[in-house]
């Protein structure tokens, strides 16, 4: 599996990416950065966008498949949803440093929280796959990954698939500056955002 997030290296950053994430509140520890906290532009509500990647997903591949994914989020025009900011990316454990998922969230300008298997494992998904669970250990990696980080939040996108990548959306129940559970697993901090 692939090493830790591209947002630093070492124990000095490791800890200030877990104080980052214990004042944010989102789930997924290192989630943080300067525009986490800031709102969409009617205040409609904050997205966290769960990935899975294989090794051979292209960032192109996963980049497409996360603009069809917001589209469906936040369609044109949909009253009470125009003005989502994305949070953060979410995914398993070790795939913070796949290249497709750092062109993804630098591309978004947002941290990529990442969670164990084992924590994916106990999130109920509505689209389970043997073959990811007996791959990776978890019945899903893009809609729980997406669920973990948003506690208490909705999916509003199911899991949408390509050859080599899986995307799922959940909408945080909160503003990410308001605490609503203990910080979990690891991320890279960076600003949040928006795709062009």
């Amino acid at each position: 599996m692939d090493g830790p997030g591209a947002g630093g290296s070492g124990a000095d950053r490791a800890d200030a990416d877990r104080a980052d994430a214990d004042r944010s509140g989102v789930g997924g520890t290192g989630v943080g950065g300067s525009g986490v906290g800031r709102t969409g532009a009617d205040g409609a509500g904050f997205l966290v966008v769960g990935v899975g990647a294989r090794g051979s997903a292209t960032a192109p591949e996963l980049l497409g498949l996360i603009r069809r994914a917001l589209a469906e989020a936040d369609p044109p025009g949909a009253p009470g949803t125009t003005g989502t900011t994305v949070a953060l990316i979410a995914t398993l454990a070790g795939k913070a440093s796949h290249p497709a998922v750092r062109a993804a969230a630098a591309e978004l300008g947002v941290p990529v929280a990442e969670h164990p298997a084992d924590a994916l494992a106990a999130v109920p998904v509505p689209h389970p796959s043997a073959l990811v669970g007996a791959a990776v250990g978890a019945a899903g990696v893009a809609e729980a990954a997406a669920l973990a980080s948003a506690p208490g939040g909705e999916l509003v996108v199911p899991k949408r698939k390509s050859p080599a990548a899986t995307v799922a959306v959940a909408r945080l129940p909160h503003h990410p500056a308001t605490p609503s559970s203990p910080s979990s697993p690891s991320a890279s901090s960076a600003p949040a955002g928006d795709l062009p």
